[in-house]
């Protein structure tokens, strides 16, 4: 079996693509789906779609083993910009999506085409000329926050790429179920049109077992035995790490002595340095540290031993990183927005707040109580092993999903 995948060079996945990283540093939903692929037997040909300009005259620097079993037979640099002209841009990515898979199946045979992100559905408008099944994969997205707060009409014209691949026909549509809401975007955009079979899928979660010696060394090395919240997240504004900031200097106000890290990538927005001058004003800027990227290892290791693990994204709180950290039983404190109600009771295995104030409260009983503590820890384990699939279980649900959209075109 033949698969052309496309893929747009998502932020973690430009450091597999152009800087000769093994791994990218998130999006397991991508990666392990695509390692299982390969492992199968698939072959693979990728047209990667690049929206970061930086990146435009870079050539590929492809070191990993298993990506350099792929063949990558195109790289399209699309522009972007924001404001008035964006969905103009966005069209314009679309065409050239669209142009670059019509070249490509004029010279190659594929048994199935699969589209990552929005953009590439256009590929789903060559795929029926030629008969080929097409399967659209998006991720988290902050449509429907835009939507409610916006209306569609004003969705529409800043997003128009989102919402035309969800008109578009194809075999089948998986989006991850995050707390970003696609079904309800799916439901309003597509109103029970059948286009396409759609499934809602919570993503699997892998534990990574480390020795006490481990998770002692790792602790130790980065927090000097202080006390700490900690906060996993892409650095960037809708992420809401100044809500994380603003927590600390309430702890510190209430006699709190507790540090914040900040573990994650940095979008170059400006929004780190607005962390920082947040920090600054508040007199908390030592206890705020920005750690940059970890790795896998120490992530879990600090998840499992932290006050608190926190959650206050404006949209997708139910991510990855919510999963791994439930996992090892990290103490979750989330936003009540409706997100995490499937995994999360309140005062039980985790916490769900209001406002950030709720917080102080909270984290003073679990430095006070290390029974309370540790009771919900233990049900957070439980929690996790009784509702999540492992990310080999759930990797095989969507390449029956692939399977099943060739064995119907056949």
């Amino acid at each position: 079996m033949k698969i052309l995948y496309i893929t747009s060079a998502w932020m973690s996945f430009r450091d597999v693509l152009y800087n000769g990283k093994e791994d990218s540093n998130g999006m397991p939903a991508f990666e392990n789906v695509l390692k299982k692929l390969i492992n199968k037997g698939y072959e693979i040909d990728m047209l990667v779609y690049n929206l970061f300009q930086e990146d435009f005259k870079k050539q590929l620097n492809i070191k990993s083993t298993w990506l350099k079993k792929i063949n990558i037979i195109r790289v399209e640099n699309i522009e972007t910009r924001n404001g008035i002209l964006k969905p103009v841009y966005m069209i314009n990515g679309f065409y050239k999506i669209y142009k670059a898979t019509k070249d490509i199946l004029k010279e190659n045979k594929y048994d199935f085409i699969y589209g990552h992100g929005a953009l590439a559905d256009a590929a789903s408008l060559v795929a029926r000329k030629y008969e080929i099944p097409f399967g659209s994969r998006r991720y988290g997205e902050t449509l429907w926050d835009l939507i409610e707060k916006k209306g569609y009409m004003y969705a529409f014209f800043s997003h128009i790429e989102q919402i035309i691949g969800y008109k578009i026909k194809k075999s089948f549509l998986i989006a991850t179920n995050d707390g970003s809401n696609m079904d309800k975007c799916y439901d309003k955009i597509c109103k029970n049109k059948n286009n396409y079979r759609f499934y809602h899928l919570v993503n699997g979660v892998d534990t990574i077992n480390l020795t006490l010696d481990e998770k002692i060394k790792i602790c130790s090395d980065i927090t000097k035995g202080r006390q700490y919240i900690l906060y996993v997240a892409r650095i960037t504004n809708w992420k809401r790490q100044d809500l994380a900031v603003q927590l600390v200097y309430y702890l510190m106000k209430n006699n709190v002595d507790i540090d914040l890290l900040l573990i994650g990538q940095s979008d170059s927005n400006g929004y780190l340095e607005k962390i920082k001058d947040i920090a600054a004003k508040l007199g908390v800027s030592e206890r705020v540290k920005y750690l940059g990227i970890k790795n896998k290892k120490e992530i879990y290791a600090l998840a499992e031993n932290a006050c608190a693990n926190l959650f206050f994204y404006d949209v997708c709180n139910l991510g990855n990183v919510f999963h791994e950290t439930l996992s090892v039983g990290g103490i979750v404190i989330g936003k009540n927005d409706g997100s995490l109600d499937k995994f999360i009771i309140n005062n039980e295995n985790g916490f769900l707040i209001n406002n950030i104030q709720e917080s102080v409260l909270i984290i003073k009983k679990l430095i006070s109580n290390k029974e309370y503590y540790n009771e919900i820890k233990k049900r957070a384990i439980e929690t996790s092993k009784m509702k999540m699939l492992s990310w080999d279980d759930r990797s095989n649900i969507e390449l029956e999903i692939i399977k099943n959209a060739i064995t119907a075109k056949g």
